[in-house]
């Protein structure tokens, strides 16, 4: 008694018992990820908190060809799929294996190592870790279902990708359609490719992508897709129905060609004729039809686009700014006329230097211009029931004439200016 409990006093405190404590909480293992095909390549492996444990190594697709144990000893001109040795205090990087890996080009291996602990029994501790080995000689082929990819002529930016091919490095991309990469990526889990298809009309054609792999440039892998081009669906984005009066805005998609607007009756272009957007304008009153959108595809094709509009008639015009842009109080080379009643009008319509106003005697005509400010108010003199608005201090473009009487709009139409 007096010989055995010193000893196991000194087992304990020395550490060569292994308590539950003293586990392997990780393995470690490192080396080539992507080995070209038929090649060797070596694989250190360590642990942490090893304290006598039992290792298991197993090459899943590859064969064991050398390996050296915790103490440094090396075994080589083996062929093993799988070795059991040991490990002690930390085994710190002497564990090594040399594996040939022959499993299928672009397919997984495995380099797995499992620990268990041999200390009295508690072999439920242990540690393990599995290392994914992509041979690297990419092979595309299966990695993606599709053939073939659909796009529109209204789209200049067609995206085409495919799944991450294992044992790739880089893709290169290339198309018998003339388009231009934009730009190329990697993210998750696809590797794709965006296109410009500017100056090109093709409707048709092939995509190819090769899987590279640089470590292996013998290996590349490639894959075909058929393309094609129809006619796109692009939407007209504005409002279906607005107050008579105001101000509207209305766009396309903005990769496209030769735009042509036309508005219903009662709709005036302002702005952005020829472009993908345009601001319009409407009388007050009802109006409804269609909006007519012509334009030249990315494939060189003319589309036409509609949409249905409307307008309703409001009592009270929208307020006028209270920015005052040459206001004057009576009509300028206004001269008297023996009538003072006249149908409400003016002319012309598009005018360059002048206008003539009929209204009749007390009324007033006030100009806005495209963002409602007044450019012009007048009033008419005592007789007087037709006149004339000097424009030719306007600059070019749409305005807004509103001639009132005795408190009441009469009239509300849209004024085009030219010099």
């Amino acid at each position: 008694m007096k010989f055995f409990l010193p000893l196991f006093v000194f087992f304990l405190l020395t550490g060569n018992i292994a308590w539950a404590s003293d586990v392997l909480f990780d393995v470690y293992i490192g080396g080539d990820t992507q080995p070209c095909p038929g090649t060797t390549s070596t694989y250190s492996i360590a642990g942490d908190a090893a304290n006598g444990f039992n290792i298991k190594i197993n090459a899943d697709a590859g064969t064991i060809v050398a390996w050296t144990d915790y103490r440094g000893n090396k075994y080589s001109n083996v062929s093993l799929q799988e070795i059991s040795t040991y490990g002690y205090t930390n085994f710190n990087g002497q564990l090594s294996v040399t594996i040939r890996w022959t499993n299928v080009r672009g397919t997984l291996g495995h380099l797995h190592v499992t620990t268990s602990n041999d200390g009295f029994g508690w072999n439920n501790n242990h540690g393990d870790r599995t290392y994914e080995i992509a041979v690297g000689s990419p092979d595309i082929t299966g990695t993606t279902t599709i053939s073939s990819y659909e796009t529109n002529c209204d789209l200049a930016h067609p995206s085409i990708y495919i799944p991450v091919v294992p044992g790739a490095d880089s893709y290169t991309w290339q198309n018998t359609m003339g388009w231009v990469i934009s730009s190329t990526y990697v993210s998750g889990g696809h590797a794709g490719v965006i296109f410009s298809t500017a100056n090109s009309t093709a409707t048709s054609g092939q995509v190819t992508v090769t899987a590279n792999n640089s470590g292996c440039p013998s290996t590349s892998s490639t894959e075909t897709f058929i393309i094609n081009r129809t006619a796109g669906g692009i939407a007209i984005d504005g409002l279906d129905t607005m107050p008579g009066g105001t101000f509207a805005q209305y766009a396309a998609a903005t990769d496209l060609f030769n735009y042509s607007w036309s508005f219903p009756n009662g709709w005036y272009i302002t702005e952005g004729q020829g472009t993908a957007y345009v601001k319009v304008q409407v009388d007050n009153n009802y109006y409804s039809g269609n909006i007519i959108l012509t334009y030249t595809d990315a494939c060189g094709q003319q589309q036409t686009r509609t949409k249905a509009i409307s307008s309703y008639y409001i009592s009270s015009p929208p307020p006028p700014s209270t920015q005052d842009f040459g206001k004057v109080s009576t009509l300028e080379g206004s001269s008297p006329v023996e009538s003072a009643q006249a149908e409400p009008a003016f002319y012309p319509n598009p005018a360059t230097s002048q206008i003539t106003v009929n209204l009749g005697e007390g009324g007033k005509a006030i100009i806005y211009n495209n963002i409602g400010a007044v450019v012009r108010e007048v009033v008419f003199p005592t007789g007087s029931v037709s006149s004339s608005i000097n424009t030719l201090s306007l600059p070019t473009g749409i305005y807004h004439v509103r001639l009132f009487k005795d408190g009441k709009q009469l009239l509300d139409k849209p004024l085009s200016v030219t010099h």
